[in-house]
């Protein structure tokens, strides 16, 4: 009879626990990649708004999910800001500007018109761009210092965190929102053009930043047991506890 019972105890907290498991819900997570690519040379006074005019580097990001925000961390050195415009793709082909030749209002996002501020980046300084972390506005990237001499932008004047600012293009820099719901795996791409000529550059790497939502498999029903069969086997070990009772009787 104590061997019954015992079964019966195990049973019902094994049911139990399975009856009781939780699933888990998709979960957001940041995968950070390396920064990838070598020095690439930016074609000088080349831009003419399409990104086949500009020096692109791929990042290859690997996470399953959807974009829920993005943010990109560029290295380049270049002897004139104003004359930049950066653009991040993704793999699905969306493009956002977030920088278009900052100090100036061109009247098109085709390379023409002159010209923006003329302070520098170099590769030491990495500047970032983000919808919601970033400081100041992209546009005003690189205003000369006193008395109107050049800086340095972020080694210079501590400024290497930015809105992202699009003027004129016509694609939006609102990395917030511009991928939402996209496949985060993929070629990504990150381009850089220059609108005018003696001033030069290199692009040297970057890094993105993207808050995924992981595509999780779907949680499977856990088998329960319904109060019939609960009765069955109730029964089935009543009817087991009984045999044994008789045959230690009869010893």
């Amino acid at each position: 009879m104590r061997i019954t019972k015992y079964l019966l105890v195990m049973l019902l907290l094994a049911f139990s626990a399975l009856a009781f498991a939780q699933t888990k819900d998709p979960q957001l997570v940041e995968p950070d990649l390396p920064a990838r690519g070598g020095a690439i040379p930016i074609p000088d006074n080349g831009y003419d708004g399409t990104l086949g005019s500009m020096a692109c580097l791929t990042i290859t990001e690997t996470a399953q999910g959807s974009v829920e925000d993005a943010n990109v961390e560029v290295s380049m050195e270049h002897t004139f800001v104003g004359d930049l415009t950066i653009k991040l793709v993704s793999p699905a082909g969306t493009t956002a500007t977030v920088l278009s030749r900052p100090g100036l209002a061109e009247p098109a996002d085709d390379g023409t018109d002159c010209c923006g501020n003329s302070s520098n980046l170099e590769i030491g300084g990495p500047i970032t761009f983000s919808s919601t972390t970033g400081v100041v506005d992209a546009e005003t990237m690189g205003e000369p210092g006193p008395a109107g001499t050049d800086i340095i932008v972020c080694t210079g004047d501590g400024e290497c965190s930015f809105i992202p600012s699009p003027d004129s293009a016509f694609d939006s820099g609102d990395l917030s929102s511009i991928f939402d719901d996209e496949p985060a795996a993929g070629n990504w791409q990150l381009c850089v053009g220059d609108s005018a000529g003696a001033d030069t550059g290199n692009l040297a790497s970057a890094v993105l930043d993207l808050e995924v939502l992981m595509d999780l498999p779907e949680s499977q029903p856990v088998p329960t047991m319904n109060a019939i069969g609960l009765m069955v086997l109730m029964l089935a070990l009543g009817g087991l506890g009984l045999v044994l009772m008789r045959r230690r009787q009869q010893s």
